[in-house]
C-alpha cells in the first residue's frame, strides 16, 4: 500500500503561471464551502421551511445531495479533463458554482434549494480535482507535496475569514449566508487564461501509431476510493450533526456555531501547514495514524462534550487530523498510475469521499432519530479507530516481511 514510486519522474513540467496557482489554491476553498458552507444555518432552515418528518431529513440532505452530486462531479471532471483539457472544464465548473451557489440568496422553496445544492456539488467537486489533477500532472514530484498541503491551507485561510463571516451573514438572514459563493466568479475567467500552450490530453498524435488503453478495472487502484469513503464518513458526520447538537445544548446562534468551525479551521491549517514538511521525515502510514488517531480523539471529545468550549475543542482536534486526510491520499494516489491517468484516479477517489455524504446521512438518521445527534459524531470516531488499527496492522505485516527479506536462508 505504501510502496511509492513517482509517477512522471523524469518529465519535463510546465511552468506554473500564477493564474495556475491560483487556480490549485482555490479548489479546496470552493469544496469546503460548497459542503460546510451552509451547515451552521441548517436549524434555521429546519424551523422556517421544514413541515414534516421527511423535510427535517431533506434540510440536512441539503449537505448530503451535495456530497451524492460530487459523485458525479468528480469523476466526470477526470474524465473530461484527460480528454478536453482543464480550460474548458474549469471555466464550466466555476461558472456553475457560482451561479448554482448563490441561488441561495433568493430561493425558499426546500426543492428548489435541494437542486441548487445538487448543481453546487458538481461543480464544487470538479474543482477541487482540477486541483489535484494540476499537482499530479504539472508538478514535479518532489514538489507535489508540498503543493498537496498548500491547496488543503488554503480551505483553512479561506475559511477562517468564512466561517465567522458567515455566521454573522447568517444572523442577519440565513439566505446570506450563500453570497460568498459570488467571490468565485473570477476564477471562471482565470481558467481561460491561465494556461498557456496546448493542453496534455489522452489523444494520439497524427503519424504516431494508436496505443490501446488498458480497462480502467485493470490499473485502477480501487483500494483507495475504499478508504476515501471512509474517510468521507469521518469528515461528514460532526459536519452535519454538530449544529444539531449544540441546539440540544441551547446554543442556537449561527455566529457561534461559525465559531466552533473557526476553530476547527484554525487546527487544520496549522496541520496542513506542515504535510509537506512532514514528507521528509514520515512514511505515509505515519501520516495516517497521526489523522486517524486525532480524529478519533477529536469525535469522541465532541460526542460526550456538554459544553461550548468542549465541543470548540473535539471539533479543534477533528480538524487536525482532517487536515491530513486529503493530502495524504491524493500524494500517495499520485505515485501509483500514470499521468495519463491522473485525473480519472483523481476523480473517482473524490468520487467515493463525496459518495459518503449522503450514503451515511440516510444510514444514521434512524439512529440519530433514536438516540440524538452525538451518537453520529461519535461514529465518527470508532471509523477513525477502526482505521487505525488497520493502518497499524499493515505496518506490523510490513516490517515482519522485511525482517524476512534480510534475514539469511537457513
Amino acid at each position: 500500500m505504501t510502496t511509492e514510486a513517482k509517477s512522471g519522474e523524469g518529465t519535463q513540467f510546465p511552468p506554473l503561471t500564477w493564474g495556475v496557482k491560483l487556480l490549485i489554491l482555490a479548489g479546496a476553498p470552493a469544496v469546503g464551502l460548497g459542503i460546510s458552507g451552509p451547515n451552521i444555518i441548517l436549524p434555521t432552515i429546519e424551523a422556517e421551511l421544514a413541515h414534516g418528518e421527511f423535510d427535517k431529513l431533506l434540510v440536512k440532505m441539503l449537505i448530503g445531495v451535495t456530497g451524492a452530486a460530487m459523485v458525479i462531479g468528480a469523476p466526470l471532471t477526470g474524465f473530461l479533463a484527460d480528454r478536453l483539457g482543464l480550460r474548458k472544464v474549469l471555466f464550466f465548473n466555476y461558472a456553475l458554482f457560482t451561479i448554482a451557489g448563490s441561488a441561495g440568496l433568493y430561493l425558499s422553496d426546500l426543492w428548489l434549494l435541494t437542486l441548487s445544492r445538487f448543481l453546487v456539488g458538481i461543480a464544487g467537486a470538479g474543482a477541487v480535482t482540477a486541483s489535484i489533477i494540476i499537482i499530479n500532472k504539472r508538478v514535479d514530484p518532489d514538489a507535489r507535496a508540498s503543493w498537496m498541503g498548500a491547496y488543503i491551507t488554503a480551505s483553512y485561510v479561506c475559511n477562517i475569514v468564512l466561517h465567522p463571516a458567515m455566521g454573522f451573514l447568517g444572523e442577519q438572514n440565513w439566505h446570506l449566508v450563500f453570497a460568498p459563493f459570488l467571490l468565485f466568479a473570477p476564477f471562471a475567467l482565470l481558467a481561460l487564461t491561465s494556461f498557456s500552450g496546448p493542453e496534455p490530453i489522452v489523444k494520439a498524435d497524427a503519424g504516431s501509431p494508436t496505443v490501446k488503453e488498458e480497462p480502467l478495472l485493470s490499473w485502477f487502484p480501487a483500494r483507495y476510493a475504499v478508504l476515501g469513503f471512509m474517510m468521507g464518513c469521518i469528515v461528514y458526520l460532526p459536519i452535519v450533526y454538530m449544529p444539531f447538537m449544540m441546539r440540544d445544548l441551547g446554543i442556537t446562534n449561527p455566529k457561534d456555531i461559525g465559531f466552533i468551525m473557526l476553530g476547527d479551521t484554525l487546527a487544520g491549517i496549522v496541520v496542513s501547514m506542515m504535510f509537506g514538511r512532514s514528507r521528509r521525515y514520515m512514511s505515509v502510514n505515519g501520516n495516517f495514524m497521526f489523522a486517524f488517531a486525532t480524529t478519533a480523539i477529536g469525535g469522541a471529545i465532541t460526542a460526550m462534550a456538554q459544553g461550548y468550549w468542549t465541543v470548540m475543542l473535539g471539533m479543534g482536534i477533528v480538524g487536525m487530523g482532517v487536515g491530513w486526510f486529503m493530502p495524504t491520499l491524493m500524494y500517495l494516489i499520485g505515485t501509483k498510475v500514470l499521468p495519463v491517468q491522473q485525473g480519472r484516479t483523481a476523480g473517482l477517489v473524490k468520487g467515493s469521499n463525496y459518495l459518503a455524504t449522503p450514503l451515511v446521512i440516510l444510514a444514521v438518521q434512524p439512529l440519530y432519530l433514536m438516540w440524538g445527534p452525538r451518537f453520529p459524531i461519535l461514529l465518527s470516531g470508532l471509523v477513525s479507530l477502526a482505521l487505525l488499527i488497520g493502518v497499524i496492522w499493515l505496518i506490523v505485516q510490513e516490517r515482519g516481511r522485511e525482517r524476512l527479506a534480510v534475514s539469511p536462508a537457513e
